[in-house]
């Protein structure tokens, strides 16, 4: 399978892309995809399509992060741990905000009970959401230490 070109070239270098596994990529490429696919529904106003697959375009970004730490990755509670873990590395509170906005999203999904505005919004977030995940990506293992920096 050929691997797709790197589709986020203006936050990580081609050189930075080609050092990702194949595993990685491939995460980082259906976080992309998921995302698109997303804002499609959108516009056929299928809010619950939408936000499901909102959703899945931030599990896949911290899938990817996760899968480039060789951390597990296999469960909503394992991708919250992930998330948790930056937190406090994050000098903005964006990548909480835009995990919590995610999970509200898959929520939607099984409640279709938000409004046509808030999904639209929270879809938009998660563009914001995977642009802030990416620069985690250039790291080659989790970080060792807590740093509010």
């Amino acid at each position: 399978m050929t691997l797709p070109a790197n589709p986020s070239s203006t936050i990580l270098s081609d050189a930075e892309w080609h050092r990702l596994s194949s595993p990685t990529q491939r995460y980082v490429y259906a976080s992309f995809e998921l995302l698109e696919k997303s804002e499609g529904h959108l516009i056929n106003g299928d809010l619950r399509q939408a936000s499901e697959m909102a959703w899945g375009s931030a599990a896949q970004i911290v899938k990817a992060v996760a899968e480039n730490w060789n951390l597990s990755h296999k469960s909503h509670q394992d991708l919250l741990a992930l998330v948790d873990m930056l937190v406090p590395l994050s000098s903005q509170s964006t990548v909480e905000d835009g995990f919590d906005i995610a999970q509200n999203l898959h929520r939607n999904f099984y409640e279709n009970n938000a409004s046509e505005v808030l999904v639209t919004l929270a879809v938009q977030r998660m563009a914001y959401f995977i642009d802030d995940m990416l620069p985690w990506l250039r790291r080659t293992s989790q970080p060792r230490q807590v740093s509010l920096e």
